[in-house]
């Protein structure tokens, strides 16, 4: 696998991300991290001076996880990692009161990450400056976690 599709689905926009871009020190601080984050229960991302928790619910070869400051979804993301999860975890993030302008399209080729960007975005512009980074580190930790099982 070279690289995982990176689609924004307020937008449309989709990055190809590849591996090389992951650090070796980003891989091990972020999988000890995602070891202890428990399913469904709030969790403090690992640079405590943001503020920020996260609260991720684990599927087959995927997860949707919630961004938030101060009880404010931020950004909602979701990874998956074989087709199998893929058609689920897309359609759980398209069932959304409002428009995306990826709402007819199918899931692209797994493995992939979206991120949903919630309305209480604009209440963490500081936020929004690094959670596609974070967004991309946290799914190719997934991923790589996923195929030592």
């Amino acid at each position: 696998m070279k690289y995982i599709n990176h689609i924004t689905l307020n937008t449309g926009h989709n990055y190809q991300s590849p591996e090389s871009e992951m650090a070796f020190l980003s891989y091990r601080k972020m999988g000890d991290w995602l070891a202890t984050v428990k399913n469904g229960e709030l969790t403090q991302l690992p640079v405590s001076d943001l503020n920020c928790q996260i609260r991720m619910f684990f599927e087959h070869k995927g997860f949707i996880a919630i961004l938030y400051r101060n009880d404010t979804p931020l950004v909602t993301i979701g990874v998956s990692t074989h087709s199998l999860s893929s058609d689920e975890i897309w359609d759980d993030l398209h069932n959304y009161e409002l428009p995306l302008k990826t709402n007819d399209s199918p899931p692209p080729s797994a493995p992939w990450c979206a991120a949903r960007i919630e309305p209480g975005a604009i209440t963490a512009l500081d936020v929004m400056h690094w959670i596609g980074d974070f967004e991309r580190c946290l799914a190719w930790t997934f991923i790589r976690a996923n195929k030592k099982q």
